[in-house]
């Protein structure tokens, strides 16, 4: 069965989940709570958990200044020869607000 892959934007940086663990992450205000990438990542692999789906294998890449994050998660269930995957994209940074 052919496998997926993350197609990552010219501006970042591919990295494993392990690597993701070290990326900083900047401080948050009292508006804005920052949660690292690798809280996310780590929710959802225990989400799919309660649900017995594994990750069977995941890609990830980071922007220059490690602020947004691309994932894809390719899914251990199969049905006919296919197999479901799920992809991420978050950002650290706050976005300024439109008034």
């Amino acid at each position: 069965m052919p496998e997926s892959a993350l197609i990552a934007h010219v501006d970042t940086e591919r990295i494993t989940r392990e690597q993701l663990v070290l990326m900083p992450t900047p401080a948050g205000t009292d508006t804005h709570k920052v949660i690292p990438h690798i809280e996310v990542v780590n929710a959802i692999i225990e989400t799919l958990g309660f649900r017995h789906i594994a990750v069977h294998k995941d890609e990830y890449a980071v922007s220059r200044d490690g602020n947004k994050m691309f994932g894809l998660m390719e899914l251990d269930q199969t049905f006919t020869g296919c197999r479901f995957a799920l992809g991420t994209r978050l950002s650290l940074r706050k976005e300024p607000s439109h008034r």
